[in-house]
């Protein structure tokens, strides 16, 4: 809940209790307008209220429901690139691969296996 001086614009942000109720102490004399949000319901704001000296001013709130909105962020991954316009296979092997291989007595034929589907 968000209670703002009109004349200054400061805005002093409250909070209510588990029933709704709202206290809001020390505020300068002067106008006021009072808005409430909530998830789930529609913002709500009134104004024309004028606190005086010592003053006690009451906002009642009919909240009415708000549209449900939900947000799906979907992250895309780096994914092999596919081929659609011909029929073959084809793969690069990178040097880590290489490396990472064990190459018995230099049978370079072996690189082949890395390969997918290739046999």
């Amino acid at each position: 809940m968000a209670i703002r001086d009109t004349d200054t614009q400061a805005i002093r942000e409250v909070t209510t209790d588990e029933k709704g109720f709202f206290v809001a102490e020390n505020l300068p004399i002067g106008p006021y307008a009072v808005a409430v949000d909530h998830a789930g319901f529609k913002r709500s704001e009134q104004t024309g209220y004028v606190l005086d000296a010592d003053g006690r001013v009451t906002a009642d709130f009919q909240l009415q429901m708000g549209d449900a909105s939900q947000t799906v962020e979907v992250v895309a991954t780096a994914a092999a690139a596919l081929n659609t316009v011909s029929g073959e296979i084809s793969h690069v092997i990178d040097s880590e691969q290489v490396d990472n291989l064990a190459l018995n007595g230099r049978a370079y034929a072996e690189l082949l296996t890395l390969v997918p589907a290739r046999w």
